[in-house]
This record gives C-alpha cells, structure tokens and sequence, in this order.
C-alpha cells in the first residue's frame, strides 16, 4: 500500500465533492436542517397551550368549576368557553380549534351520585388531541376533589360520521403529491437552456409564458391522474369516507390546481435564477423540505412553538391542507372561499411573475 498515492487520491476524492454542490448539501447541510427543524419542533422547553373550546349544557355547579380550573392551572390548555346550545363540533371547525369539552345538563347531578361523562371532540388528524383525553380525564378527577368519584371521557370526532384514521390522512397525501410540483421545472428548464432548446423555440415566437402555461396544463393532468389514483384507493381499497358532494369537489380542484400553480411557479423561479440542475435542485429541496415538516403533512402544528406556528401559518401548503381537511372531511364552507381567494391570488402573482422572469432566459 503506498501511502502517498492513496493521500493524493483522498484529495481528488476532496476536489470531486466539493465540487458538486448536492454532495456537501445532503451530507453536511441537509442533516442540519432537519437537526434544526426537529429540535425546535420537539426541543422546545415550553410547549404551546392547546387551545379547548368548552360548553357546559348545565348549570355552573362547582364540579364544573373546579374541573376546569385543574384545567386551567395545568398550564396545559387555553380554555374557550362557548354558550350552551351552540353546535361544538361546527364551531371547532369554524374557528380551527381541534380540541373540545362538552359538560353535559346531567354531569353535576351524575357526580353527585358518582360518576359522570364528558364528551371530548377531537381532530383525529392532530397526534396531540389523541393523546389528551386521559390527562383531562385525571385533571377532571382532581377537579371534582374525591377519588371515590369517577369521570369517565367519551371521545368524539368532530367529523361523527368518520370512524377510520385513514379517513383524515387523504388531504396531506394530496398535499405531497401536489408540492412535487415544485420539482416540475427543476430538471426540465435548466436542462432546456443547456441544449439551446429555449432559442430554437423563440424562433416560432414562442414566450415563457406559452411554454409556461403548456407546462401548467400537462403537469395538472399528470397530477391529477396520480389524485385521482390515490383517491380511489383509498376509496375502494382502504373504504376511505368522503362527505363533500359536487359542489365540494370542484372547489377541491379549484384548490388543487391553484396549489399546482404556486409550487409550479415557485419551481421555475428556482430554475430560471440557476444555471444547471443541480443547482436548481438545492434550492428546490431547500424550498421543499422545511414546507412539508412545518405545513402539518407528517407532523400536527399544534405541536410547535407559537413562532414556528407563525411560520406555518403563511405557508401555502398549510393553506392547502386546511382547505382540503375542511372541504373532503368536514364538510365545511366556512372560511373556504376566503382561504381559497387568498391562494388564488398568490397563484396568479406567481404565475405572473415567474413568467415574465422567465424572459431573461428567452433565446439563450
């Protein structure tokens, strides 16, 4: 073994990957990203109050007082009292509140002999909802002040008529198939500027914003066989429910297709600022990883910290999830038409503006 050559090819070895611009990123950047993402997700010394709407069908009796004041003293929960008679499960899903407490006109009168229900309404696509029941059941026990009592948490889905947890992961598979997109233009503009392709077309008087909008169509299409394949098994394969009829699903399009734009667009700004693939390919991911931990696909927002909330508040797949979740599993119109203008308009600026971006590489 001759030591000095195996030194002199450990530094081409060196030269070699340093010079690629994805072998430092995914083996030195990229693990520090996720290292920053997941520390300040699950690192946080203080966890966000979950927020609970409560409503009381009875009276303010003390058991019903003293419950929520465990409640409160725990630190754990921001509580929301709501007036008796309002539909919970409509309100949480109005105002996106994921947890619920409903005390019902019997509760003082059953403890009073003993035992009593609460019910508790949950998002079932939030991991932090599933796992409060039984610390709300033991804050209820301290609350009512006797451990000859009993307070028994009945959990409720706030979509009653969903029973699977299956059922409320369909709208962030839709998501992942859609962020993708985002990766459209990545390879192909980069690629068409190495081959003179972009000059040969601007002959035809071809404009980015022609080649854009072809783009745009086929990448709908291609999306949304790959949706609608996803949709059907989940369907028939797996007895996925969806409650939303037509009406519900055209806005769903409307939602899906505004949502291709934005990652779509946001892809070719990426590609028109880079001069090969590579490069192009390291923004995108730069772009695409931080979207799909902090947006609620894999992991519940309601676990963050409030300013990693914040963050995840204005992104646009957050906006796409939501509206999805709203929309296929609940049901719901409210808020949607907003929510759904709002993407809408960033789809549109995006568009715009990548297009006439795009003209720098008209030519080349």
């Amino acid at each position: 073994m001759n030591l000095k050559i195996a030194k002199n090819y450990m530094k081409l070895h060196f030269k070699a990957f340093m010079r690629t611009k994805s072998g430092p990123f995914f083996m030195i950047l990229f693990p520090v990203i996720l290292m920053l993402l997941f520390g300040s997700i699950f690192g946080s010394s203080s966890l966000s109050k979950v927020t609970v709407a409560v409503e009381n069908e009875g009276s303010w009796s003390q058991p019903v007082k003293n419950s929520l004041d465990a409640m409160n003293r725990s630190g754990l929960f921001t509580l929301q009292i709501i007036p008796a008679g309002e539909n919970i499960s409509k309100y949480m899903e109005q105002n996106s509140v994921d947890e619920g407490v409903l005390f019902p006109s019997n509760f003082t009168t059953d403890i009073a002999n003993g035992s009593a229900s609460v019910y508790y309404y949950e998002n079932p696509t939030d991991a932090v909802a599933s796992g409060l029941s039984q610390t709300i059941q033991n804050l209820m026990l301290i609350g009512t002040g006797s451990v000859s009592k009993n307070v028994y948490v009945q959990t409720v889905p706030i979509a009653g008529a969903f029973n699977k947890p299956v059922d409320y992961y369909l709208p962030a598979l839709l998501g992942f198939t859609i962020i993708n997109g985002i990766f459209a233009m990545v390879y192909q503009v980069p690629n068409y500027r190495k081959q003179k392709i972009f000059r040969q077309l601007s002959f035809a008087n071809l404009t980015m914003g022609d080649f854009l909008l072809a783009s745009l169509v086929f990448f709908v299409f291609v999306t949304f066989i790959s949706d609608l394949i996803l949709f059907l098994i989940g369907v028939f394969v797996f007895g996925i429910n969806v409650s939303t009829g037509i009406f519900g699903l055209i806005l769903a399009a409307a939602v899906i297709v505004s949502g291709l734009v934005i990652f779509i667009s946001l892809g070719l700004i990426a590609a028109i600022f880079t001069k090969d693939e590579e490069s192009a390919n390291l923004i995108a991911n730069i772009i695409f990883f931080p979207m799909i931990f902090l947006s609620g696909v894999f992991f519940p927002i309601s676990l963050m910290p409030s300013y990693l909330q914040t963050v995840a508040d204005v992104l646009p797949l957050t906006y796409f999830n939501k509206l999805l979740d709203k929309i296929l599993i609940f049901n719901s119109t409210s808020g949607v038409f907003t929510e759904l203008g709002i993407m809408l308009a960033a789809a549109a600026l995006l568009f715009i503006g990548s297009s006439l971006l795009a003209g720098r590489i008209r030519g080349e």
